[in-house]
């Protein structure tokens, strides 16, 4: 049996998102009140004509759905489509994970004689989406539900168990950068259970608030991790992964009680699905998933890390452009991350609504993404084993920003995106080692062991750049005030009196047609309720003058940089005495680009794009670039320097 490392390793890891059969033709309907589908290709989903479309595409993982959390007697259908789906994805080539919905059901049929609901502060039930509510996690009879499901899929031969939207009743509902509602379940039990009045209005900065979310995160877990023990010990060669929603674009440790940490620490691939696909936005700022990949990495102890990012969200994009699929797969891999493709829950007027990568119309699609699939299972071995190799760091500072975010998560991405706009390799570093680190960015923050570790850096001749306010031992560059408390925060009246109005709003949106109408066109269900990326203000590319600040605060760092008319992600790797610069390009064509070097080099131009290899010699390489390209030479200048 091939370790978790090999499993997941770049290029030999090449999942897909593909949630197809029965129930999910019913889910569209149900989610998406009576939108068109395209049933064909969804109940197709589960044949060997789908499974082989796939494997053509270069896939060798898909994700299947066991069960959206109908009730059984219409979920029944959906888990014999599953357990045939198994062994025809087997036949074909593909390993699949079996998808098990964590965190709400169908309110229908026998569901509706449950009392396993998660309950808002007035005691209501909490929407997930319509006809779906949360449910309590400390219920047993959920608890029971559950473990069951997880046992169906283990027995069904299913190599992984994914489980899905790992967070507990209501997220707070902000307006005007205030939490104006609470967070969790109101229920007797939550309440006896975490042995105080749960708060119904929540301010980050409180310890009341502090101590109440890191208990609610400490019960999903802890449940998380019994499931992951249960699917081991019925067959201890499956793996199990969730989903870490949005773990590093968004607040959603404090929001959500999604915890990356302990995602490490349960699972054997960290998986995060977030709203940043990799693009130039239309003002030219870059919109990327690089940021969440390596930072996800810096903070997984090891762990194998995974994304799926979607460009608008659920329901609101139409299949990728073939240019797009490999891009997003390409950044991945730049990064060490392996990209899950989202085949699914498209909604696409070529091919009659809500449909699958493996639909008619989307042949070209599948053809790209054979096309970089195929190349990075032939050169694997480029990421294997590979270590960063940039001086530059920006620290990444995942466990002071739950209850920091405002001052924190802005000056953290900016640094990153000003490094990117200007052309620097850096890499992301957290708790552990920073092995050949020279230029360290520190945003605001502190974590434990920070303060000996940056002192002991520090003190061996490494340069400490502070962001925000001043740190010891560090210069300090973009000086920032914190934000002043939000006027809603001030008033808590004003701000309960919001917050019963966006409840009130929140239950319309899955309630009403119209009313969901209106959000959607008005885009307010991305900039609300999905987070979309292109309304993500973190990904601001900072002035020029806080740029050139920064560049300043660097000074002689020895470096790669990249210069191109448009962004372009470059990625700079070890393998021993090899080095590899990784370029990916964010905008929709080729453009030419320049390698400025310390030292003339003698590189092979490696590529997805082009079938030939190419040699550059010197210390500036001029290319095309029209993907991703890789160079790679030997360690140390040539004779030509």
């Amino acid at each position: 049996m091939a370790t978790t490392e090999t499993l997941f390793a770049v290029g030999l890891h090449r999942p897909v998102y593909f949630w197809g059969g029965p129930t999910t033709v019913m889910m569209n309907r149900l989610k998406f009140m009576d939108a068109p589908v395209n049933e064909s290709v969804h109940l197709e989903a589960h044949t060997a004509r789908a499974a082989r479309r796939l494997a053509d595409a270069g896939f060798n993982w898909a994700y299947l759905m066991y069960n959206w959390g109908f009730p059984p007697e219409q979920d029944a259908v959906q888990w014999g489509s599953f357990r045939r789906a198994v062994d025809v994805f087997h036949r074909a080539g593909l390993r699949v994970f079996g998808y098990v919905q964590l965190s709400n059901c169908v309110y229908a049929g026998s569901h509706v004689e449950e009392g396993w609901y998660a309950r808002d502060p007035r005691g209501r039930f909490i929407h997930y989406y319509t006809g779906r509510y949360m449910t309590c996690w400390l219920h047993p009879a959920w608890r029971e539900q559950l473990a069951r499901r997880v046992r169906e899929v283990v027995e069904a031969g299913a190599d992984g168990v994914f489980l899905d939207n790992p967070w507990m009743g209501l997220h707070p509902l902000s307006l005007f950068d205030t939490w104006v509602t609470g967070a969790g379940c109101y229920c007797d039990r939550c309440q006896a259970a975490y042995g105080r009045s749960i708060p119904e209005q929540l301010d980050p900065q409180h310890p009341d608030t502090q101590q109440y979310l890191t208990w609610r995160t400490g019960v999903v877990w802890q449940l998380i991790g019994e499931l992951a023990d249960l699917a081991r010990s019925l067959r201890p060669t499956v793996v199990v992964a969730e989903n870490v929603y949005d773990a590093i674009n968004c607040n959603h440790y404090a929001e959500f009680g999604v915890d990356l940490r302990a995602a490490a620490r349960v699972s054997d691939v960290v998986m995060i699905e977030d709203h940043s696909f990799p693009r130039l936005a239309a003002d030219g700022a870059p919109v990327v998933n690089s940021i969440t990949c390596k930072a996800a990495r810096a903070w997984s102890g090891g762990r194998p890390v995974t994304t799926d990012p979607y460009i608008a969200g659920i329901g609101f994009d139409p299949v990728y452009t073939p240019r797009q699929f490999q891009r997003a797969v390409a950044e991945g891999a730049a990064c060490g991350a392996t990209t899950i493709v989202k085949g699914t829950e498209f909604f696409d007027p070529r091919d009659g609504g809500f449909t699958l990568l493996t639909g008619e119309p989307f042949g070209p699609e599948r053809e790209a993404l054979a096309q970089i699939h195929r190349w990075l299972e032939a050169h694997a071995d480029l990421y294997a084993d590979s270590r960063p190799a940039s001086p530059l760091a920006v620290y990444f500072p995942y466990d002071a920003l739950p209850f920091d975010w405002r001052y924190a998560a802005p000056l953290t991405f900016a640094a990153c995106q000003a490094l990117l706009v200007d052309g620097l390799p850096y890499r992301i570093v957290g708790p552990g080692p920073w092995v050949g680190v020279e230029a360290l960015i520190l945003p605001p923050g502190q974590s434990e062991g920070l303060v000996r570790q940056l002192a002991e850096f520090t003190a061996a001749g490494g340069r400490a750049i502070a962001l925000g306010e001043e740190r010891p031992g560090a210069e300090l560059v973009w000086a920032r005030e914190r934000p002043a408390t939000p006027v809603l925060q001030r008033h808590p009246g004003l701000c309960a009196a919001f917050g019963r109005g966006a409840l009130a709003l929140f239950r319309a949106y899955f309630s009403h047609r119209l009313f969901r109408g209106l959000l959607d066109r008005t885009h307010v269900t991305q900039r609300v309720l999905q987070g979309g990326a292109a309304y993500n203000p973190l990904f601001r590319v900072p002035p020029l003058a806080e740029r050139a600040a920064l560049r300043a605060a660097l000074g002689g760092l020895v470096t790669p940089r990249i210069e191109a008319e448009r962004s372009v992600l470059i990625e700079w790797w070890r393998r021993g005495d090899i080095e590899q610069l990784h370029l990916v390009n964010y905008a929709d064509h080729p453009q030419p680009v320049t390698v400025h070097l310390p030292w003339a080099v003698s590189a092979r131009l490696l590529s997805p794009d082009a079938e030939e290899t190419v040699s550059l010699i010197g210390r500036s390489l001029k290319l095309s670039l029209d993907v991703y390209t890789v160079l790679v030479w030997e360690g140390g200048a040539c004779a030509a320097d």
